[in-house]
This record gives C-alpha cells, structure tokens and sequence, in this order.
C-alpha cells in the first residue's frame, strides 16, 4: 500500500508541474526565448513524447539558428547533435547552416542531397535552404551523390546560368534558365539571375520586380538586397532606404569592398548639403582620388568636380571657392587635384563671367599649369582654344524670354558673344594643331552663320582634301553643296557619307533631300529618265512604313507621283499611289492633303490633284476624327518649311484651325495630345489658347503630368508683369520635379533653362544684386578676409611653383602619388 501511494504522489506531482508548463513552453518559443523553451519541452516531451517532439525540434532549431548568428559555432554543433537525435535516421537539413558557416560546402551539398533522397524529411521552408547548400558549392567536387536527374539537371542550368552571367552573355543565361518552373526548389536563384540580367541591360522596373520575388533569408536574397535598394533609390520609390550600410552593400557588390565605408560617409555628408565635409572626407580617405583613370575614383571625380553647375548660387560660391582653397592655398603638391580644381574654375568662371577677359584668363592659368606639371602640350592649348573659340562664338539669345512666339520675326544676323575672340581662337587652336579636324569643322559652322561664303568653301575644299575618308567631313561638304545648288557633288559626297555609315539618319535624310531636288529639278525640265532613275536610290536609304515626311517611302512615293505629272504620265503616277498606299496601312486623308499641298507647291496642274484636293474638303465637313486632326496639324507644320508657305497656304489655316479646335473637345490620347500641343504653340495656329484648352483637358485626366502643366505655361499669357512672382517660379520647381519622377527629360531640361533664366532676370536674385552680396558669418575662417575671397575669384588661383624637396605627406604617411605622364584630361 505504501509503495502504491508513493507512485501516486509522484504522478500527482508530474500532472501539476506539466500544467504550467503548457502555457508557459509556446510563450517561450513565440518570444524568441529559445533556452527557456526547450528546458520546458524537455519537461513535457518526458510526458508525452509524441506531441511534443516537433516543439521540441522547434525550440532547438532556434536556439540553434540564434547561436549560428552570434558566432557561436561550437555550442551551435552541441545543439545541432539533439536536434539530429530527435530526427532519428531521418538527414537533418538544419546542419547545412552549420557546415556553410565552417565553410565547408561540399559536406553541406551532401547533407542537402541527403534530404532530397528522403521524401519525408524536406519540409517546405528548409527547401531554398537545400536549394542554397547545392549552388554555392559550385565548384566543389565530386558532385554530391544521391541526387535525381531532375534536380541534376535543373542544377546545371542555374550553375551554367550564372556563369554565363559572369561573362555578360545575358542572353544564354536567360535562355539557360527558362525550363526551371515556379516550384523548383531553385526559384530563388532563377529570379536572381533574372533580375541581374534586366540589371545589366537597364531594365530597372524588371530587374526590381525579379529581386522583389526571390525568398527572404536566402543566399540570392541577401545578394540581391543592395541592387534592390539602389534601384529603389534610382526610381525614388518612397521608403527607398539611404542608409549608409544600404550603400556599403552596393558598393561591396560592385567589387569596391574595401572602399566601401568612405563612399558610405561620403555620401551621407553629400545627402545633408555638407558638400565641402563630403569632399574632404573622400580626399582624406583614398589616394586615389581625384584621378585621370578609370573606375569608381574617375566617377566620382567627375561628380565632384563638376557638381557646382547642379547648386544653387550661394552654395555653388562657396564649393567653388572650398576646392580652389583645397588645391592651392596651402601649398598642395597633387597636381591631379590642382588640374581639376582649376579646370572647374575655368568652366564656372564661363558660365558665370559677364566679361571675357576673366573667362580667356582663367583658361590660360589652366593650359600654364598644365605645362608646369607634365611639359607643354600643344594637344591640350588646342583643346582649350577651341573650347574658348565655340564659347565666343555662342549666339545671343532673342529677348523673348518664352520659346514660343506667335509670328515674330527672325534676325537677319545672328549676334555673336564675341565673333572677333571667337575667330581668334579657332586659328589659335589650329596653329597648336593644324589637324584638328573637329576645330576646322566648328570655324566652318562660324563663318557659315557669320554668312562668309568665300571663307566657307575654301576651308571647306582644303578639309575634304585633308580628310578624304571621315563621314563628318563629306557630309559637311554634301549639305554645303546642297545649300548652293550644287546637286551632283552634293550626292556624291553624302553618298559618300552614307556608304561609311549606313545608319545615320541625319546623313540619310540630306542625301534624301539631295535626290527629291534633283527629281524635280530634272521633272520640271521633262527630263524623266533621270528623275526615274534617283527613285531606286532614294528607296534603298528610306524607312519602310515610317510616318516621317522625308525618310518616310509612302511620302516619297508621292513626291514621284507628283514628279510623274510633271512629266505628263499619269500612269506612272497612279502607280506612285498604289505604292504609297501600300506603304501606309492607315488612314489615307493624310497622304492626300500631303499631296494636294504638295503638288500645288510642285506646279502640278490643278486638274491632277482634283481628287486629293476633294476629299479634304469632305473631312473637314464631316464629323470630327481626332486622329485625322492630328493628321492635319502634323502635315501642316512640315509644309510650313516650304519657301513662301504662307503665299501657298493662304485661305488653308483658318478651315484647319477650326477643325483642330473642335477636336480638342474630344477624348484624345497622350501622343494625339502632344502633337495638337505642337501645332498649338507654333506660327501655324491662329490663336494660342488652343494650346491652353488642350493643355487643360489633359490636365482633367491627370493634373500631375509634367509635359501639359509645361507647356501651359508657356502658352499662358505674361499680362505684362515685369517681375517674376513666386508662384511662378513654386509652378516651375513643382513642374521640374514632376518631369524628374516622369523621365520627361526634354520638359526638365528646358524648365531648369528657364529657370536660370528667370534668376538671371531677377535684379533681387542671389548674385545680382547691384551692392554685391554679404558674405555670412560662418563663410569667413579665422584668417580670411572678404578681399582675399574676391581677388582670388577675379585673379584666379594660380599654382604654386614645387620645390625639389620630397613631396610633402599626407596625414596616412603615405605620399599623394603623382601621374605618371602627361595624360589625356577630359576637359569639358
């Protein structure tokens, strides 16, 4: 009896101690508290060894993974060695963490393979796991034993997929993968190889979505965090991380590992606005920066030294003067750094400098230091020259500050910033380097617009003689030739040019206009034989089914029609059409006003245009159609080029208008909108606010879109003001950020164009005030005067003669390393 009471009481005892256990073991394991969870699941796994085994396995598969984090390795293996008891013959896939943490993958593949062979023994989630252990032993032999041929194979194409990555062939890793379906174990690394293919093929939305997909906690997971968050941060999606590690991770993918945390703090200063701490600290950080060379120093050479053309006034004034001060005012011996400092200062002076002297002075100090460090260079004075000659031979802008002006007159003449400097400099930089072809090229352009005929042609003859070969040269000479009449050698030279470079459109286009003028000029003279025979040569370099009115094959065609009636064959003519026809499937209301239009411009009797000249009139009678609207405006702006189009196009603008107008109250699409916004804002519209009503029906259906809130603008009307307000200049910032985010670049660069403009035209802007501007309190060091500031802006910095002593060190104790010759500086 005593023995039975005493079994009893222990039972008693064991239910009441379980009791409290069962509530509090799951507590434990949710919170994380791994050691306290499996004591409490020993506990109870004696009570009930079949419930509690798998929170038992739970619990140390935890504690395992939590001791693997902290490095713990050897206590990891004693966890591991109870998890693999309670799988009992099964393989425990837990141990590949362990044997990839020691590095040693060839054993973890054959764990990996082992759990495949055991059908029972891969729960789901250990799958990318398995998946993981058997790619990254990638070159490990033998291959692990055990495995399926599915899995083999499906193995050898993600191994072969990323090799082929490794090689830039994109396509056969794209291709190698394609098989693999979305329940392969290996999915993760198919989306990985995916997304590094549209990565490097600047497909960034495709690239995010793969490395979007790919499982969390994996190898490609974790390879593809940092092109994730740089594309995150490229397509300014919100949330997008800017943290430091984030860019380190970048970077350390990249292969700039060991550079990797001062382009982190780099970054960081740069993205608080402490643009001058950014530049000292990566000066202070890498020897190898500022350079010449290629690779991620050059990179970030040229964001640094050329960053103060994206700054606002004030900021740019102090940057300017922080780099120069760098360079120069305390006896600096890298000449790297010195070249670029005063290389931005030259180009800031420039773009900044009301007078030429300061521009012509700074450049100067440039070419003389160049020739201090590496010898003189008669390459670099010539490049310099010519950079000075194309800066002073820049046109004056028109005074309407708004680039579309409703039926104003052109200048007869251009005016030059300084034509005489500009002449100057261009037959400097040709004493310096009397083969330069790109400056004889750009003194033609000048002459040419300065209307020197004489000069044009005869440096025009000597070039073509100097540079037999070279497309830019025929093809300057065969637009020359096509601008005095001179049809044969104008189609020799740019035939000349087209056989060199098949694909230049520019190059097709002229020898295109070359053989239309000569077509007509030899119809016109019932010379048909010859005017047929520039038909096939004139087809060979068009587009086929292109809308553009001179490359276009339909609109040729119908030029040759219409040749065909000068000719009196009305045959060949009706053929001309069926080939136009076929060559634009769409409607046919465009390709008749085309020609109606053009015939009449050609002579063509009126008679032979009666049918196109009838179905115009018809369509601007009948309903509506937003796409033959689009049609008329587009054909309308290209026949304005015509000589004396306003004589030819009497009595047609008003009906054109008109129809265009009533379309606008219509559903239109983007592209339709665009080209009506066009035609709107040009000389051929009767009234600019058909620009403001297309503008503002766009803006109904998205009242963010960059392009129409632009262009709005500008049709508006100025109403007189002589000021800028600020909301006019709130409009323009919201309007340039819009275009940023919508990759509308055109819109951005011609808003942040107007901008300046409107700064510049500001008397109250930073920088125009007429009593100077006040330096701040915190812009002056302790031994700083505001006269040392401007004499060094208006003097320039010049470089310090080296001593012959040892090249001073820098605070590392290593010496800044100077270049080894004279090299190839990237001036502009």
């Amino acid at each position: 009896m005593g023995k039975n009471k005493k079994k009893k009481h222990k039972a008693d005892q064991k239910a009441k101690t379980a009791q409290p256990l069962e509530q509090q073991a799951p507590e434990y394991l949710a919170a994380g508290r791994f050691r306290q969870a499996v004591n409490a699941y020993k506990e109870l796994f004696k009570t009930d060894p079949e419930t509690y085994r798998p929170h038992l396995r739970a619990s140390y598969e935890g504690l395992y993974k939590q001791r693997l984090q902290k490095g713990m390795v050897q206590e990891a293996a004693m966890v591991l060695d109870q998890i693999e008891k309670l799988a009992g013959n099964m393989p425990c896939a837990e141990s590949i963490r362990l044997w990839c943490k020691r590095q040693q993958f060839a054993k973890a593949a054959q764990v990996a393979a082992d759990v495949l062979g055991s059908p029972d023994a891969l729960p789901g989630q250990d799958a990318a796991l398995v998946a993981d252990a058997l790619i990254t032993a990638f070159d490990e032999m033998p291959r692990p034993t055990g495995l399926s041929d599915p899995i083999i194979g499906e193995l050898e194409r993600i191994q072969s997929a990323l090799k082929a990555v490794a090689e830039q062939s994109y396509g056969l890793a794209l291709g190698a993968i394609k098989p693999i379906g979305l329940r392969s174990i290996f999915i993760s690394w198919k989306w990985l190889i995916k997304g590094l293919c549209a990565f490097y093929a600047h497909e960034d939305s495709k690239a995010l979505a793969a490395f979007e997909k790919i499982v969390a906690g994996t190898v490609p997971g974790a390879f593809a965090a940092p092109y994730a968050r740089l594309l995150a941060n490229n397509t300014g999606e919100k949330g997008a991380t800017k943290e430091p590690a984030a860019l380190e991770a970048v970077c350390a993918a990249a292969g700039y590992e060991t550079i990797a945390p001062a382009i982190a703090r780099a970054d960081y200063l740069w993205n608080v606005q402490r643009f001058r701490d950014s530049h000292v600290h990566l000066m202070a950080a890498l020897d190898s920066f500022p350079n010449f060379s290629t690779g991620l120093e050059r990179t970030l050479t040229q964001l640094y030294y050329n960053a103060v053309f994206e700054m606002p006034f004030e900021q740019a004034q102090k940057y300017i003067r922080h780099l120069a001060d760098s360079a120069f005012r305390h006896k600096n011996d890298n000449p790297i750094e010195q070249l670029w400092a005063q290389r931005t200062v030259a180009l800031y002076t420039q773009v900044n400098s009301q007078a030429d002297g300061p521009v012509v002075d700074r450049w100067e100090e440039f070419i003389d230091l160049h020739a201090l460090i590496y010898g003189e260079s008669p390459t670099v004075r010539a490049l310099v020259y010519h950079r000075l000659g194309d800066f002073f031979a820049t046109q004056a802008p028109d005074d309407m500050q708004s680039p579309f002006f409703f039926g104003r007159r052109r200048r007869k003449r251009p005016i030059f910033r300084n034509p005489e400097l500009a002449r100057r400099y261009y037959e400097k930089s040709l004493e310096a380097n009397p083969d330069a072809k790109d400056t004889q090229l750009s003194l033609i352009r000048f002459y040419e617009t300065n209307g020197d005929a004489g000069k044009v042609n005869k440096l025009l003859d000597r070039l073509v003689k100097q540079f037999p070969g070279e497309k830019d040269v025929l093809f300057k000479a065969g637009q020359r030739c096509l601008e005095r009449k001179a049809l044969l050698k104008a189609l020799g030279y740019l035939e000349q040019a087209l056989a060199l470079d098949p694909m230049d459109k520019m190059v097709r286009e002229n020898f295109i206009v070359a053989c239309i003028t000569a077509a007509r000029n030899y119809a016109s003279k019932r010379q048909a034989v010859k005017s047929r025979e520039l038909l096939p040569r004139v087809i060979d370099a068009s587009d086929a089914h292109s809308d553009d009115f001179n490359r276009g094959r339909a609109y040729l065609y119908l030029r040759w029609a219409a040749f065909e009636q000068l000719n009196g064959d009305s045959a060949r003519a009706d053929a001309m059409w069926a080939q136009a026809k076929a060559q634009r499937p769409g409607g046919e209301i465009k390709l008749h006003y085309f020609y109606w239009i053009l015939a009449r411009y050609y002579g063509v009797p009126s008679r032979s245009i009666e049918t196109s000249e009838e179905l115009v009139r018809n369509s601007l009678k009948a309903p509506v159609d937003v796409a033959i609207a689009v049609d008329f405006a587009d054909t309308l702006l290209y026949m304005r080029r015509l000589p004396e189009s306003h004589l030819l196009l009497a009595g047609e603008i008003g009906p054109i208008y008109r129809y265009i107008a009533r379309a606008v109250k219509l559903e239109m699409k983007r592209p339709q909108a665009k080209s009506i916004m066009t035609y709107a804002l040009s000389d051929c519209c009767e009234n600019p606010a058909l620009a403001v009503a297309c503008a503002d029906k766009m803006l109904q259906c998205n009242p963010g879109d960059a392009y129409f809130r632009f262009y709005r603008y500008l049709a508006q009307p100025e109403g007189g003001r002589a000021l800028t307000s600020k909301k006019e200049l709130d409009e323009l910032k919201t309007i340039l950020q819009l275009a940023r985010e919508q990759q509308e670049n055109t819109v951005a660069i011609q808003v942040q164009k107007r901008l300046k403009e409107l700064e510049a035209a500001d008397p109250f802007a930073p920088g125009n005030s007429p009593f100077g501007d006040m330096l701040d309190e915190d812009e002056l060091d302790e031994d700083e005067l505001p006269d040392e500031l401007i004499k060094a802006l208006m003097n320039g910095f010049r470089p310090p003669r080296r001593s012959s002593s040892t090249p001073r060190r820098s605070k590392a104790g290593k010496k800044k390393s100077s270049p080894p010759g004279p090299q190839q500086l990237e001036l502009f």
